[in-house]
């Protein structure tokens, strides 16, 4: 980690950290940086440090800022810039990076008056799910008719094997880029279970402080995607790769430059998640498939097909631990945005149809032309016992049994009448739950002999 370029070498992704852009600056503040980005280095993750190093090479985008009204405004200026962008959650590196100097001593940050500001400062974590609530046409979610569209695409496509696999990948698995970057051909497991038998994907997890591929976790495959996997092995077999490299499911033809001759040289076949989020992105447009709600081209990230993974689960009944494991998340905290909103509305709406819809639909009768059409599906429905009360222009009269699946009323005699009123005000019907239970059996009735002298119908046994 010296000179002017630092190379942050990864399997994942490699990292470029310039330091042309801080030759400007007091030698005292260049020094807390180079300090504080080599102690990021040691005990950060390759991404953190890109994001730091990002951040406060814009904060010092403007160097005659510092130099006039000092690193006070200079703070404060970056934090309002941050503030009206909606990304207020990205001066944390910023001050911590003041407050790492001035735990450490330097000579330019003994402003103990700016130091308890910026510690007093309330600033938000990273707003997370925002594209999942909002269900974004562009971010969120894919929906239920592009995942169609998209499917249909990808079983039609019989040319590039490798982008369909990783792209059905994604969508079935609703895995992370970095998880099939460190797959291996090793990974793809054929079990026998008796007189079943299915394939089984050992998928590395991504976690902080573990090695990867450290700790592997099952996944079972769907009959599809197994089968493009066994044929991305068949066409790795025909790769010459050197002895000593490892052997990923998704492999590169060369050899990646930025890891020969580095601690990660084996890893050099392969891809990183910036190569896998282009290939998924161009090789969906590349198919032709047409957004419904925008009418353009299918935006496809591997983060949307995640959105879509999870969203999906919860609509099917997924319970929280469940998709949390499948997610691989190590709580539940992030794994709240999808039974959140919309998602939630639905699933109600869905639990409660299979409940109370048999019920609520034997009152939705309507007036057909004859006996011909008046029909009701058949069958046996339990259902529990409910008293129909209508009120009649003389008030309450005589009431009568009746067994009914569903009221289909002919539109000669009185009792099209009877159907018309039941949709006047509600004052004019009046629903009364008993204690016991029966059930509904099919039984035709005379509607017409029955209507002009009943006002009380109730129904069960």
């Amino acid at each position: 980690m010296e000179g002017e370029a630092w190379r942050l070498y990864g399997v994942a992704r490699s990292v470029v950290l310039t330091w042309t852009r801080f030759a400007a600056l007091p030698s005292e503040i260049a020094q807390s940086l180079v300090a504080f980005m080599r102690f990021n280095v040691e005990t950060k993750s390759h991404d953190h440090c890109r994001n730091v190093f990002s951040e406060l090479s814009r904060l010092f985008e403007n160097i005659e800022r510092y130099k006039s009204p000092g690193m006070r405004a200079l703070l404060l200026a970056r934090l309002a810039a941050l503030r009206d962008a909606g990304s207020e959650w990205k001066f944390h590196y910023s001050r911590d990076w003041f407050r790492w100097s001035a735990d450490q001593g330097f000579a330019a940050f003994e402003d103990a008056e700016l130091l308890y500001e910026l510690l007093a400062l309330r600033i938000p974590g990273n707003t997370k799910g925002e594209a999942v609530l909002s269900e974004d046409p562009d971010e969120g979610p894919i929906d239920d008719l592009e995942e169609i569209a998209l499917r249909a695409a990808l079983h039609r496509d019989t040319d590039n094997l490798l982008a369909r696999a990783l792209t059905w990948a994604f969508l079935a698995l609703g895995c992370n880029p970095k998880n099939l970057v460190y797959l291996c051909e090793g990974d793809l497991r054929h079990v026998i279970h008796g007189e079943h038998d299915f394939y089984s994907l050992d998928m590395p997890r991504i976690k902080k402080g573990v090695e990867p591929r450290a700790v592997l976790k099952p996944r079972k495959l769907d009959g599809f995607l197994a089968r493009l996997f066994n044929e991305l092995i068949e066409r790795n077999a025909r790769l010459d790769i050197p002895e000593g490299f490892s052997r990923p499911l998704f492999c590169r033809l060369t050899p990646r430059p930025d890891c020969v001759g580095t601690t990660i040289e084996r890893f050099a076949y392969h891809f990183t998640t910036k190569d896998l989020l282009s290939m998924v992105k161009e090789y969906v447009i590349s198919l032709g498939v047409v957004s419904h709600r925008t009418s353009k081209p299918l935006h496809v990230t591997p983060r949307r097909l995640r959105y879509r993974f999870a969203t999906k689960k919860v609509q099917e009944g997924c319970p929280m631990e469940i998709l949390k494991d499948l997610l691989d998340h190590s709580d539940l905290q992030n794994v709240m945005v999808y039974y959140s909103g919309a998602s939630m509305t639905e699933r109600l709406d869905e639990a409660l149809a299979v409940t109370v819809g048999p019920i609520v639909n034997r009152f939705m009768g309507r007036v057909v032309s004859g006996e011909i059409d008046a029909t009701d599906g058949g069958g046996r429905v339990a259902c529990s016992r409910y008293r129909l009360t209508l009120f009649g222009d003389s008030g309450l009269t005589e009431s009568s049994s009746l067994r009914i699946n569903h009221w289909r009323s002919w539109n000669i005699g009185h009792q099209k009448r009877s159907v018309l009123e039941q949709r006047a005000p509600r004052k004019r019907l009046g629903l009364i739950r008993s204690a016991r239970t029966s059930s509904f059996y099919r039984t035709p009735v005379n509607w017409e002999s029955r209507a002009s002298s009943s006002r009380q119908i109730r129904i069960g046994s």
